[in-house]
């Protein structure tokens, strides 16, 4: 979800997850989970992916999740998720 997401609308729609929203937003770069287990991803690489502009906060879910990709922010990794089933 983008930097226009109504994010008081999403959380109020009890879907199985939250987001606390800083109101910042950021350019984010995709990196892959190598320890997903569920699929294989064959040779799929995330590496020449562009930048998403994305909202800064804490992402929170109801319920387990494993994250297909994670988020990089200014060349730093962090272990936010990105993508998750």
């Amino acid at each position: 979800m983008g930097p226009d997401t109504d994010w008081g609308f999403v959380n109020q729609m009890e879907i199985g997850f939250s987001f606390e929203n800083t109101g910042q937003t950021e350019d984010i770069i995709p990196v892959l989970n190598n320890t997903f287990s569920l699929f294989s991803f064959g040779n799929f690489n995330v590496a020449e992916f562009p930048p998403l502009k994305g909202s800064l906060g804490d992402l929170i879910f109801e319920r387990g999740v494993e994250p297909i990709l994670y988020q990089q922010l200014r060349g730093v990794g962090l272990y936010t998720q990105l993508l998750t089933i």
